[in-house]
């Protein structure tokens, strides 16, 4: 694998959750120290998300792909900084992750922020350890949603409540407390503080009081007595009142007497000393927390994050009974606003805000007193109907322990289509894609996929699947809170997504074959054909959206028809993936009209990456063209010129042999030059911008010597094998010779000085390596003058000599060192570049060599200037380091680095990448999340030699 750099893929924030990101990645840990890469398709909700949601699904994958299991508080992400090794040691595993330590992604980070070269297929992106999960106390500890686990409920409340810390709840209500709670991966609460701390099933679908309170407050006819008790709240509450004690007084009172709400005041957590505000229960069961705060300014502590402590309190003395997910509503007030939530109690506290309404808005504002009056309904309706649910439950006595479900949805049957016939189901697993689908089965054990989505394509769904064309839909239930619950049929081991059918194919070195292709695609468009003929569109047509059966590839469905609608209707959402490798046409764009032609657009896209061409770099490209033309040409050729080395002129037949193999050749430069140009149009904006943009240097020439000398050459092969001319000239001949042979030379030194070049610099200028290396191109060079030589004279006819000269087995003997010559030095670059990249890019104190001959690197800058080879000591990059530090503390007046951070006395903290021809220096200070620092932390500073008091350090 080699290294190459490129542009960052560039991510629009915040993309549909049912797209996928694709990132190649490793597993490493102390007793398996390199694992070989593999892809792994993460949904953009989580690439979007703080990287530490990611957990669980690497988890997963180290479970199924490796057989290793994780603890999941013990998973570090790494972003590479080098490339290790097929044959990497665990010594130089241990230097890798030494030179990576700069480079480890916060678990707050998303991988949006933090990955990038993702569009270069070919490279590592991101570096996974673990440690191994070994005790049953660890096990409990380990990857939520705990149904992945033989584990029941009351275990899992129990370990949280083991965890607990012991602060009241007005204390680890205050944001710095609740801050450090928050990264305890043992006990922490569900409320989207951080964002990674969000949990993925909403409480809509915990329990149907939530969602009707949700409609509720959208659509419920209020009374008068609500409107007026509206009118009154606005104006008590709007005003300013002496203390937090006055005010919450005041809002109990009207609460009471006008809303006939009983409210607990005052209410003494069982079992603690801690008090709330307000609570209204029933059977020791919390129905409504409020709290209340006079303002917004000076508040200590954070009302909902409150609230939400003193529910975890209220229920703990019900945590062992798992018949219930305790639904409770809370009631935030903090001076003129009033706010909305709920929570509920699962292995871990989850709560969510529903809505934060004003009440000091103009009295003229109707809509705002209608909204205020519906939730105020709402939320008195709500009270009422867990009331009556919780009347008919039994007084607090721990029932016996139950497998694991209250972490699912609430709904549990649902009507047949097309009939009243009610099918119960239950819950088995959630899948770990991003999206709220679940695996079951029915009450007679047929089994189920569940899908919990905001908007379908019911109609679209029944139609492909009425026609074999997708899975049996079974029953589409519409719930509170505007979701739609759609049960289907769940497919399968032997069925799978085309895109995982694609990836294990080629894993295996078998490739699907163009009838097979055409099989599937020949199903797909029959779909489609349906669907449009019918008026209607899907709108995602993607490999992950399309199921192939493994042993029957003309069985074909498609699934996800959440954007599937009528045509002229259906558009596509807010954040679609309009990337260019999902494939869609340039047109898209969010919200905008999904056509008929866009679905047939995205399905030749569907097998563009069944086998995968990794382009290389320009320095690697066309040494490997030539290896490949020269093996071919000496293949085509042995017989033929050992048949030349007899005297005598050749016979009609030889002659009618030799000019068909000729136009063999010619073919064999045509498929050269197709890849040469297409090479040359792939790396073109980065050889703008680093080899056109600076000034001309020994290092650009070889390119243009490597790139163009050998573009044409190729092409003139082409051309003189291809179009007849008259060659019975024996200038012709002499002036044909000569310009293939100059380019030829010219691309050689180009090629092989770069060649030469990088491996030189990767051996740091040592002797022994430097001697070889000239050995080597002069065992080169000599059998190219010698190939020159003879190539000149043109002692046959000319015709002939055109057809013939390259049929000299001299020359097949030349062109043989010539390829063992590149070969060598390719070998050379590459697995010193792989192997060793990782010791040699850290200082020469780190990897223990004391030589004066390493002292010194070839460096290549990053800059403007990047063609020009620079040496920089190793006192000059501690100088340059410590010159940072320096700005820093006199501009903002504190030390800006830890302990832990760069420090100039080690070197190792300045990771270095490879670039053929030079070394790449890349200086990376991590500041923190200071107050003082921007751009995520990471600031650029320049310095010059004057700076850092070095002639050598000339770059920035």
């Amino acid at each position: 694998m080699s290294p190459q750099t490129g542009s960052s893929v560039q991510n629009s924030a915040n993309r549909v959750s049912d797209e996928t990101i694709s990132i190649n990645w490793c597993f490493l840990n102390s007793e398996r120290p390199l694992f070989n890469p593999r892809p792994i398709h993460i949904p953009t909700r989580l690439y979007e998300r703080p990287s530490q949601d990611c957990r669980e699904l690497f988890c997963k994958a180290l479970r199924e792909e490796y057989e290793f299991i994780a603890r999941r508080a013990s998973i570090t992400f790494w972003r590479p900084v080098t490339h290790l090794s097929d044959m990497a040691t665990e010594e130089e595993w241990q230097q890798f992750l030494d030179a990576s330590r700069r480079s480890r992604i916060p678990w707050t980070r998303p991988f949006r922020i933090m990955l990038d070269n993702l569009e270069i297929k070919y490279i590592v992106h991101l570096i996974v350890t673990a440690d191994a999960l070994e005790e049953r106390e660890d096990e409990l500890d380990a990857v939520p949603p705990l149904h992945k686990f033989d584990l029941t409920l009351k275990d899992a409340r129990k370990r949280l409540y083991s965890k607990k810390k012991a602060v009241s709840p007005s204390e680890g209500a205050k944001p710095s407390t609740f801050a450090k709670m928050q990264l305890d991966e043992n006990f922490y609460h569900y409320c989207g503080r951080p964002y990674s701390r969000e949990y993925r099933v909403p409480l809509t679908l915990f329990d149907p009081v939530f969602a009707q309170f949700v409609d509720d407050c959208k659509t419920i006819e209020f009374t008068s007595k609500d409107m007026d008790f509206a009118f009154d709240l606005k104006i008590e509450m709007s005003g300013f009142f002496d203390s937090e004690n006055t005010r919450r007084d005041r809002f109990n009172e009207m609460m009471k007497e006008i809303y006939a709400i009983e409210l607990q005041e005052d209410y003494t957590i069982q079992g603690t000393d801690y008090n709330m505000d307000v609570c209204v229960s029933h059977n020791g069961r919390p129905i409504l927390i409020s709290e209340v705060k006079n303002e917004m300014a000076g508040l200590n502590s954070e009302p909902t994050l409150h609230a939400s402590l003193c529910y975890m309190e209220a229920v703990e003395v019900l945590s062992e009974d798992v018949s219930s997910c305790h639904p409770c509503f809370t009631l935030i007030l903090v001076g003129p606003f009033i706010g909305f939530g709920g929570c509920v109690l699962t292995d871990h506290v989850i709560s969510q805000p529903f809505s934060i309404l004003p009440l000091a808005f103009h009295t003229s504002d109707n809509d705002a007193f209608e909204s205020l009056a519906r939730h105020l309904a709402a939320l008195k309706r709500a009270v009422n109907s867990l009331r009556g649910t919780y009347s008919q439950l039994p007084a607090v006595t721990p029932p016996a322990p139950k497998p694991v479900s209250r972490i699912f949805p609430y709904q549990r049957t649902s009507c047949i289509l097309g009939t009243d016939n009610l099918i119960e189901f239950s819950y088995e697993t959630e899948r770990d894609d991003g999206r709220l689908i679940f695996d079951g089965q029915t009450a007679a054990g047929v089994p189920i996929c569940i899908k919990f989505v905001r908007k379908y394509g019911q109609e679209a769904h029944e139609l492909c699947a009425k026609n074999g064309f997708a899975p049996k839909l079974f029953g589409v239930e519409k719930l509170p809170g505007g979701w739609m619950m759609i049960i289907m049929e769940r497919m399968d081991e032997n069925w799978t997504r085309l895109l995982a059918f694609k990836e294990e194919r080629n894993e295996k070195n078998k490739a699907l074959d163009k009838d097979e292709k055409a099989v599937i695609e020949t199903r797909i468009s029959s779909c489609l054909e349906l669907l449009h003929g019918a008026g209607m569109v899907h709108g995602d047509i993607r490999d992950v959206n399309i199921l192939v059966k493994k042993d029957d590839l003309s069985q074909v469905r498609i699934v996800d028809f959440d954007w599937a609608d009528k045509e002229g209707e259906a558009r596509y959402p807010k954040f679609v993936n309009v990337a260019p490798d999902v494939g869609r046409p340039k047109e898209v764009e969010a919200f905008g009209i999904i056509k008929a032609d866009h679905d047939n657009y995205m399905v030749p896209d569907l097998f563009d990456n069944l086998d995968v061409w990794d382009p290389v770099t320009p320095f690697e490209f066309e040494p490997q063209l030539k290896i490949l033309k020269f093996e071919l040409f000496a293949k085509l050729r042995l017989d033929l010129g050992i048949k030349m080395s007899a005297a005598g002129p050749p016979s009609p037949a030889q002659v009618d042999q030799i000019i068909s193999d000729t136009q063999a050749l010619a073919y064999v430069n045509v498929l050269v030059l197709a890849l040469f140009v297409y090479d040359t149009l792939l790396t073109l904006d980065d050889e703008i911008q680093y080899i056109w943009k600076p000034r001309i240097n020994p290092g650009t020439i070889l390119y243009y010597l490597a790139r163009y000398a050998g573009l044409l050459n190729t092409f003139l092969n082409v051309f003189f094998g291809f179009i007849p001319f008259n060659i019975n000239d024996a200038r012709v001949c002499e002036t044909i010779n000569s310009i293939l042979n100059i380019c030829f030379i010219l691309g050689f030194v180009g090629t092989h000085g770069l060649l030469t070049a990088r491996a030189y610099a990767l051996y740091y200028s040592n002797m022994i390596v430097s001697v070889l290396l000239v050995g080597l191109m002069a065992g080169g060079l000599i059998p190219v003058l010698i190939q020159t030589i003879t190539l000149s004279n043109c002692d046959l006819s000319p015709g002939q000599q055109i057809l013939l000269s390259s049929h000299n087995p001299r020359l097949i003997d030349v062109r043989s060192i010539e390829v063992i010559f590149i070969t060598v030095i390719e070998c050379i670059v590459e697995r010193k570049a792989r192997q060793n990249t990782a010791a040699h890019s850290l200082s020469p104190s780190q990897t223990g060599s004391s030589t004066t001959s390493r002292e010194q690197a070839r460096i290549e800058p990053e800059s403007a200037e990047h063609g020009t080879v620079t040496t920089f000591s190793q006192s000059s990059i501690q100088r340059a380091v410590q010159y940072i530090h320096n700005e820093l503390v006199n501009e903002f007046g504190e030390r800006p680095f830890d302990s832990n951070m760069v420090d100039p006395n080690r070197p190792n903290d300045v990771g270095m990448d490879n670039n053929p021809g030079g070394r790449s220096l890349m200086l990376e200070v991590d500041f923190g999340e200071f107050r003082w620092s921007n751009n995520g932390g990471r600031e650029l500073f320049s310095f010059s030699n004057a700076d850092v008091n070095d002639p050598g350090c000339n770059t920035s």
